[in-house]
């Protein structure tokens, strides 16, 4: 079961706390899977929505039941060794109370949010709950960071992504391929959203992910620097014995004043320790900065001959 669908099934066991409350979630997703899809113009005189989940077709006929008494009737269908299930109203009335309710009898509906639905913060939190059952998904935030809702016209979008500024919701509304998006991109906002609209499961994941992804990410920085310092400690260490190394063939170390020779033969005796663990272990211990002037003063005497 992908994280999406997990998503949708988490909403869709959450009870409505008043009928207002329930038909905001049927309106919205009514307008997701209905108006925004485009399958308003293909039936104008009936609801019709498709999906191929069945705990979101029982979610509609659940709503319905409860508002109406009645409403829509589910159809099986088989498309591409797929089962698709087609919720339907059952009757012309039916139809234009629950679109009258849901406030899309107008030209005007795919626009904007209708006003009654933004009245009360729990009828909007309802009805973006609803739209995101009818035409919205959501990426594994183990793999990436990307929740969008999908539909025409995108001024809907627009207006949309506006509102939710107003909660400190950063998404952005666009076309693709000739059909409006509203993308959700940074994993704060995604969060955030899912909180909004019921998903707390989906939420508590995501940001756990995040805080591990956080964790690792820091981790690989560190053990990079670290290893990173370590080349660059061999390197200087590989250079100190060569330059060491070509005094003891030429002229001896016995030429080297003595606090040179001394910091000449510990490095011999321990070519894989740092300098700051060189000087560690003269005696007296040396800072290492002054073990790094001793070294500098052993390189250019190697250099000179």
């Amino acid at each position: 079961m992908s994280f999406s669908v997990e998503v949708k099934k988490e909403l869709c066991q959450i009870e409505g706390r008043s009928g207002n409350e329930n038909r905001a979630e049927l309106a919205g997703l009514i307008m997701g899977g209905y108006v925004l899809s485009g399958r308003q113009a293909d039936h104008p005189d009936r609801i019709s929505i498709t999906t191929e989940l069945p705990f979101l077709a029982a979610r509609l006929r659940r709503l319905s039941k409860t508002l109406y008494g009645s409403g829509f009737s589910v159809t099986i269908n088989e498309e591409r060794r797929q089962r698709v299930y087609v919720v339907e109203t059952q009757s012309s009335e039916a139809c234009r109370q629950i679109k009258k309710d849901a406030r899309i009898e107008k030209q005007t509906a795919g626009v904007n949010i209708p006003p009654y639905f933004l009245s009360k913060q729990h009828y909007f939190k309802a009805y973006l709950r609803g739209l995101f059952l009818g035409c919205g998904s959501v990426s594994d935030p183990a793999k990436k960071y990307q929740l969008e809702l999908n539909g025409s016209p995108s001024v809907f979008f627009e207006n949309l992504s506006l509102i939710l500024k107003d909660y400190g919701i950063s998404c952005k509304a666009r076309v693709r391929g000739g059909q409006g998006v509203l993308d959700f991109r940074g994993s704060d906002s995604i969060a955030d959203f899912l909180s909004l609209i019921g998903a707390s499961k989906a939420s508590l994941r995501m940001t756990n992910v995040r805080i591990v992804k956080g964790v690792r990410n820091d981790v690989n920085r560190k053990v990079n620097c670290d290893v990173a310092n370590l080349q660059k400690s061999a390197k200087a260490a590989g250079n100190q014995i060569s330059a060491i190394r070509k005094i003891e063939a030429k002229t001896g170390l016995g030429v080297l004043p003595k606090p040179l020779r001394e910091v000449a033969e510990m490095r011999l005796e321990h070519p894989e320790l740092s300098v700051q663990e060189l000087g560690a272990l003269m005696d007296p211990p040396l800072r290492k900065s002054t073990l790094y002037y001793r070294m500098r003063k052993i390189n250019k005497y190697a250099d000179s001959l």
